[in-house]
């Protein structure tokens, strides 16, 4: 854990009873992590500071995070306040946000943009630590939903319709686990302050919404969508972060090897607890997470009470014979009274997947308890709990145990695999936030105990059919991957049993030919891999069936809400079929379109939804441009002929981490060019987006519209604008040259009917004939003095001139030199008095000039 100190305070009496609990911990048998401080701010005296009060005295060494043989600290080491024996006495790393890591040793960064610097002690090609954080800051429009180098729109709350789903948690955790470093630091868990300032710096943009002189802003803490908190939430979020925290540790430092599982057991319910000794694997559960809370909150008038905590679940167990499944568990002190409400909740996910059931639940045990030795077992149908069977069980003490028949749970083949999860006294059956914040879960908040000895297949998503828009999608006809992946549905199995029997989404026949699906109820969905042929809007007609008004759903591509809550009327019963008409806007291509239930309960019925065309426009069959590499040792801003390939591209978004883009050239200074046309859909203003770092440049239809050449850019998105025309083609140069560090482009474009995207390779098509490195317009270049005497001066400007060549008027060549230059290049001159024409070739095509001599040379 790294204790921000950066602002100059220690917080060393909260820090003291975090390290007490640390310790407890420790004795319960509870892994707990070292600590270090992370210090900026006065440096040099918060260091003094914290060894004078923590440190001197040894306080919790036993958490000391040691490096290099010593405590570590985060800091400035060469701080003129930090005392000798001070700095010996830690291992310094220097530690701020967008450093120089690559060029400087002991930087640990603790905030980089993606793909973020490594830190390195002793050999730049080792890697020591890398950073991860959740997000970066508003002040740069780098929220939590920034990726491959864009920020998704914001809405007026400075959201985004991604905010929540951690993607750039995602894509900075791809980073280091490739970089596979000693240590990945974490940024952040909790930032606690969000201080205000007032903006001074003109017009702007702040948080991806426009900012004005006197406008508030904050630095850090912000909205969720730029904050980098990744502690878990109350809505919101929730505990999403913490999640995608734990997963990615996982990879990152491996898992203890699975308990072996002990031979099939038959339990005496009646019998004693002694039966269970020898069962393995034991499920453990931390002591002590049922404290109660009595806390003031920020405003003293304002206090925070929690006093749910109740049975202290601290192991569970599991077997079964050919005819039940026995479930085991054990409490810190004896379990309270059967009578009590919600005791000892068992939630069972039979199948082991998300897609069916109540948050994957498809069972509950102990929600009504009939008796000391009878309880309930119930199955979630799409709305509540229902269908009870009574089961037995035991108490005594501090222990408990079940039975549950293996054909109640549809387990009856084979061997059991499911998840279970206790909980007790949650004050919500239906809200998995109960979980997080009431009464005991075992194991904590949304975690499973696995009971299974078999590693869980996963099926990729695919399509089931082809499916095609404009065109006829059949709700029956979702994708291949199962539950979680290509549905979610309420209950297991099929009800209907038709079409498709061995998936969990309820299907029947239809009395007039063809399937329809029943027994529809909230967050049911469907997935569907689409291919979308043209862009534009569509109508959507959705056939469907209800029997009372109220109904409701919506529709996603690629999880972005297209449609707003689609209310659906009665149809006037489930036999008779209606059709619900909207207007839906899409894009050209490959996408994951969702249906989703936004409400139902049973008695609501869907069949096909119609796409057809209502105002369109088709995309170009465009294969890419032509890419091709230079070797560039000035700086990347020198064309050169040698060492060249070419390919062609299909977009231009790439990202580079410090590596050659391919052509067996260098890791630095080199030049990429794209060239060929581009054709857009509408007549209208078009503005395209360069986003680079370092250098790059756009002309389209031989207009440089966008010119980032003269300094480098990192992270910057330049812009330009040009008049465009439907269908016609128009040639396009894209110039990217890199200098040192990690290089990455992407190319934009967006107009009034075109929402902002990378230009889609259907829209750009490379040259018929490409020659080598030939430009696709004619370049000019200039001739000084013109009328000339003696000498004469060729400026090429940035292009490369590998022969000069002059002819007069009947076409016959008077002068010719292979002369290889860019840029300026002065030549002798011994021609008589006239008008000549002079042709210079190399890297791009170039104008002839006039040249006129204005006296004999003698």
């Amino acid at each position: 854990i790294y204790i921000d100190a950066t602002n100059s305070f220690t917080y060393l009496e909260t820090v003291k009873t975090l390290c007490q609990v640390s310790m407890q911990m420790r004795k319960e048998g509870i892994n707990t992590p070292q600590i270090i401080f992370t210090t900026n701010s006065f440096s040099g005296k918060t260091m003094n500071k914290l060894y004078d009060e923590f440190y001197a005295f040894s306080l919790f060494d036993d958490l000391w995070f040691k490096w290099e043989g010593k405590p570590l600290i985060l800091g400035i080491a060469d701080d003129p306040d930090l005392r000798a024996e001070v700095k010996n006495f830690f291992t310094i790393k220097y530690s701020w946000a967008w450093t120089d890591t690559k060029n400087k040793p002991n930087h640990w960064q603790w905030l980089d943009t993606y793909p973020q610097d490594y830190g390195w002690s002793t050999d730049p090609t080792v890697p020591e630590q890398i950073v991860v954080s959740v997000a970066s800051h508003p002040t740069r429009t780098m929220g939590s939903s920034y990726h491959n180098n864009s920020q998704p729109l914001v809405n007026n709350q400075y959201v985004t319709d991604f905010t929540g789903q951690g993607l750039h948690f995602a894509e900075q955790w791809t980073r280091a686990l490739e970089v596979d470093p000693k240590v990945i630091m974490v940024t952040q868990w909790n930032e606690w302050f969000a201080s205000r300032f007032i903006w001074d710096q003109g017009d702007g943009i702040y948080a991806g919404r426009p900012i004005k002189n006197g406008d508030s802003y904050f630095v850090d803490a912000f909205t969720e969508e730029f904050n980098r908190d990744m502690v878990p939430m109350k809505g919101g979020h929730t505990d999403n972060y913490y999640y995608q925290l734990i997963a990615n540790i996982r990879k990152f430092k491996g898992m203890a090897a699975p308990q072996v599982f002990s031979t099939p057991t038959t339990i005496d319910i009646d019998g004693d607890f002694s039966q269970w000794t020898n069962i393995s694997p034991v499920f453990k559960d931390p002591l002590g997470d049922t404290m109660h809370r009595n806390f003031r909150g920020y405003d003293p008038a304002v206090t925070f009470v929690n006093n749910t905590g109740r049975n202290d679940i601290i192991e569970s167990r599991a077997t079964y014979d050919n005819s039940n499944v026995y479930l085991y568990a054990k409490t810190a002190q004896n379990l309270t009274a059967y009578s009590d409400t919600n005791r000892m909740l068992l939630y069972i996910d039979a199948d082991r997947n998300k897609g069916t059931g109540w948050e994957g639940y498809d069972y509950v045990v102990n929600t009504t308890v009939i008796s000391a030795t009878e309880t309930t077992l119930k199955k979630w149908d799409g709305k509540t709990w229902t269908n009870e069977i009574t089961i037995p069980y035991k108490m005594a003490g501090n222990e408990l145990q079940l039975s549950l028949p293996r054909a109640a749970v549809m387990m009856e083949n084979n061997v059991p695999e499911f998840y279970f999860h206790w909980a007790d006294n949650t004050q919500k059956l239906n809200d998995i936030a109960s979980f997080f914040t009431e009464g005991e879960s075992a194991p904590d908040r949304r975690f499973n105990f696995n009971f299974s000895s078999s590693k869980s297949e996963t099926i990729p998503q695919t399509a089931f059919k082809s499916q095609e828009i404009p065109g006829i999608v059949e709700f029956e006809d979702f994708d291949n991957g199962g539950a979680g992946l290509a549905y979610a549905d309420a209950t297991i199995g099929n009800t209907g049993g038709a079409y498709r029997p061995t998936e969990s989404v309820d299907i029947e026949s239809k009395t007039d030919g063809g399937y329809n699906i029943n027994w529809i109820n909230s967050g049911e969905w469907l997935a569907y891999t689409v291919d979308i042929k043209a862009i534009g809007k569509f109508s959507a007609s959705i056939n469907y069936s209800a029997d009372e008004n109220g109904k409701e759903a919506i529709m996603y591509v690629d999880g972005v809400d297209k449609s707003g809550v689609i209310t659906f009327p009665s149809s006037g019963g489930l036999t008779t079929w209606a059709s619900k008409i909207l207007d839906i806007q899409l894009a050209a291509g490959k996408h994951i379109l969702k249906f989703l239930v936004k409400n139902a309960s049973d008695n609501f019925k869907l069949d096909k939804i119609t796409f057809t065309e209502k105002d369109v426009v088709y995309p170009g069959n465009g294969t890419g441009l032509n890419k091709s590499i230079w070797s560039a040792p000035v700086g990347g801003r020198t064309w050169f002929k040698d060492s060249i390939c070419s390919e062609i591209d299909t977009e231009i978004n790439h990202t580079w981490a410090d590596v050659s883009p391919g052509c067996s050239v260098s890791n630095d200074f080199w030049n990429i060019r794209w060239q060929g046309q581009v054709q857009s859909l509408y007549t209208e203003t078009y503005t395209f987006y360069l986003t680079i770092n370092d250098l790059g440049r756009v002309w389209i239809n031989n207009q440089l519209i966008v010119d980032a050449w003269n300094s480098s850019y990192s992270g910057t998105t330049v812009t330009g604008t040009v008049e465009m025309t439907a269908g016609q083609k128009v040639p396009i140069k894209v110039d990217f040259a890199e200098k040192s560090g990690d290089a990455y482009i992407k190319l934009e474009w967006s107009s009034a009917s075109n929402s902002k995207e990378v230009v889609p390779q259907s829209q750009l098509f490379p040259l018929i004939n490409p020659n080598g490195i030939n430009d696709m317009r004619t370049s000019n270049f200039s001739v000084y003095p013109n009328p000339a005497n003696d000498k004469l001066t060729i400026n090429s400007d940035s292009y490369n001139v590998e022969s000069v060549k002059i002819t007069d008027l009947q076409g016959r060549v008077v002068y010719t030199n292979n002369l290889r230059f860019i840029g300026e290049k002065t030549i002798d001159l011994n021609l008589q008095k006239g008008i000549y024409f002079i042709k210079l070739t190399g890297n791009t095509p170039f104008k002839t000039q006039k040249l006129i001599v204005q006296k004999q040379n003698l």
